[in-house]
């Protein structure tokens, strides 16, 4: 049977992180490890999720040890010695993982719980082509179920510089059992299955970004490469609210600003990305609702996406 591991990346939410362990642990048609990274959190909750570790028999290490650890494990945590970012934090459990050999790789949000079916939907839905490289699930509210917070992920739109969910906040029931009818940009990081043959390819995320379009970034590259993105449509996360930048909308705005930039400058013309800034810059009038503060960390943003030099990395 193919190794799957799955990544979960923990940052001051232990209790979330708990939970979605044990929905994972529910799932009984695969064989699934489990590899919990903590991206520097608050010592209070630290400890809250080094003692589950250790109280379900699983292994704890330090960052520094991940290189050489070379043994697979139904759960284990990695404690960084700082905030990586969502693909730095991430990448450092598909760096073990692929070191291991696993097969596949499954990206999970902390704070989203799956079912049973979650898992047997993505795995069977990337063997029905060689040429899948990522699937994704859909996407629905942990407090509302029967409401999709999107279907799988969405469209860039790269002249305005923003992204859009796809079928954000509909109805379930009217999801049609037929992926091919739904054609996206990228599927949403929150659960997004890939594979060892994918990464022989093409490589890991890009920690660069440090938060958003990473995995947008990650799925663009492998589709100049030939591969190709779906979503499964019988496979469903239930997901609650992102607490990364959820009580610091500044943040959230300069991030974002940011990656959209550095997206865009490095997939598309010189044109698209000073049309995309200047487009960006007015967009955020309407999205910071005139706010002061997240306006100007959003320009600050889309200031420092451009001047990010791929080619140095800085």
């Amino acid at each position: 049977m193919s190794k799957i591991g799955v990544v979960l990346l923990n940052w001051n939410s232990a209790e979330d992180t708990i939970e979605c362990i044990e929905s994972i642990k529910k799932i009984k048609s695969y064989l699934v490890d489990i590899v919990v990274v903590d991206n520097n959190s608050k010592q209070d909750d630290l400890k809250q999720i080094n003692k589950y570790i250790v109280k379900e028999n699983g292994i704890v290490i330090n960052e520094n040890d991940s290189d050489s650890f070379n043994k697979s494990c139904n759960l284990l945590l990695i404690k960084n010695h700082k905030n990586y970012g969502f693909a730095g934090g991430c990448n450092i459990a598909l760096r073990l993982l692929y070191k291991l050999e696993y097969q596949y790789y499954w990206l999970l949000n902390n704070d989203a719980i799956v079912d049973e079916n979650t898992l047997i939907e993505l795995v069977s839905t990337l063997k029905t082509n060689t040429k899948l490289g990522f699937v994704g699930s859909v996407i629905r509210y942990y407090d509302n179920k029967d409401k999709i917070e999107c279907y799988g992920g969405g469209h860039h739109y790269p002249i305005l510089g923003t992204s859009k969910l796809y079928m954000k906040n509909i109805s379930v029931k009217i999801i049609s059992k037929d992926p091919e009818n739904y054609e996206l940009d990228y599927l949403m990081g929150a659960s997004l299955l890939t594979k060892k043959e994918l990464i022989d390819d093409i490589g890991f995320m890009d920690s660069e970004y440090f938060l958003y379009f990473e995995e947008h970034d990650w799925q663009y590259r492998a589709k100049q490469q030939g591969w190709e993105i779906v979503v499964a449509t019988l496979s469903n996360i239930y997901h609650k609210s992102s607490k990364s930048t959820k009580n610091n909308r500044e943040k959230y705005f300069y991030y974002i600003s940011r990656a959209s930039m550095m997206f865009n400058k490095r997939h598309f013309s010189k044109i698209i990305l000073l049309l995309s800034s200047f487009s960006l810059s007015l967009l955020l009038l309407y999205k910071t609702k005139l706010n002061f503060k997240n306006y100007s960390n959003g320009l600050r943003g889309i200031y420092h996406g451009l001047l990010f030099d791929w080619q140095g990395k800085k």
